[in-house]
């Protein structure tokens, strides 16, 4: 298996190699990372598979792309794959010396459907495909400032199959339960320096040192360098409240902004909902439904916050 992170990348099966890389006719893939991580998948009674594995495409398109191709082909295998899609799954299978490898993504409908989420326009003309035993995932065209996730799966048994079918469940998984499998929803003050070294690496921010929350001030954040605004360089902090609400600023508990890649990663690697700018400087009031959230009513009171975001990531003492 070759280290995470790459460009291309390839991963060893009991039929031969597998490389996975992608290429566009316009834009900078340098944007992107291909990545590959073990997938413990839970089978249903009876099933098992010897091997399974999610190769990751992901990062942020600082520009628009055109013909932008996720693809997965193999080094020297010339026996040709056979076709065992169903509902949401793409795949396909290979079969020689006892030993079968499955290949499987998302359905070009259900990729539209995720990509252009409440209609967005964020990309154009999807579509799966297997042509000379390579198997690509093409976007005709994608938006710039946008995040972009993509995966394959690959699992691997003995043929016949132990049990039938172990394959195809292994590799029928949906992009969202993938995610999920490999980063657990941590949404406490306390994986912060997980989610937020996660966070960075995704984005490839160069990621300062993680400040855990004390008596003052009561929030954690990191500091991340990169390309913010069209910016290099620049700087943005992620803040976490011991009350798990989610900030980020332009300075360390003020100046509270929109950062749609880092809220967008948030969400989709942990479920986490980033406050809004428009949410944090918001008047403050404090109303049944705030008190109710807030640890301490009586800091409220003493220091009387003008906005909510001076109410949520404060450092009274």
């Amino acid at each position: 298996m070759s280290p995470p992170g790459n460009k291309n990348i390839s991963l060893e099966t009991p039929l031969g190699r597998l490389s996975f890389g992608i290429k566009a006719d316009l834009g900078e893939v340098d944007d992107f990372r291909v990545s590959i991580h073990p997938v413990n998948r839970e089978m249903p009674w009876g099933m098992s598979v010897e091997g399974c594995a999610a190769v990751l495409f992901e990062g942020l398109s600082c520009s628009a792309f055109e013909n932008l191709e996720f693809y997965c082909q193999w080094d020297d295998l010339k026996q040709q794959g056979m076709a065992n899609s169903g509902g949401a799954l793409e795949a396909w299978e290979w079969e020689s010396d006892g030993k079968l490898v499955m290949i499987g993504t998302e359905v070009s409908d259900r990729l539209n459907e995720r990509l252009n989420y409440q209609g967005q326009s964020t990309c154009e003309n999807i579509s799966v495909a297997m042509t000379d035993n390579a198997i690509s995932v093409r976007l005709g065209k994608f938006a710039a400032g946008k995040m972009l996730s993509l995966h394959f799966m690959v699992a691997w048994n003995p043929s016949p199959e132990p049990s039938s079918c172990s394959c195809w469940y292994a590799v029928e998984m949906s992009h969202q339960a993938l995610m999920e499998s490999l980063n657990p929803n941590e949404d406490s003050w306390y994986a912060f320096p997980h989610i937020a070294q996660k966070i960075g690496a995704a984005l490839y921010y160069r990621v300062g040192p993680i400040h855990k929350p004390e008596v003052t001030p009561n929030f954690s954040y990191v500091e991340f360098t990169g390309r913010f605004d069209h910016q290099e360089n620049a700087k943005r902090y992620l803040l976490c409240s011991y009350e798990g609400n989610w900030a980020v600023c332009k300075d360390v508990g003020s100046d509270f902004v929109d950062c749609a890649e880092i809220a967008a990663k948030l969400k989709e690697f942990y479920g986490i909902n980033v406050m809004s700018k428009a949410e944090l400087e918001a008047e403050f009031e404090l109303t049944p439904e705030i008190a109710a959230i807030h640890p301490s009513i009586s800091d409220l009171k003493y220091w009387r916050p003008q906005t909510m975001g001076e109410a949520l990531f404060n450092w009274w003492d």
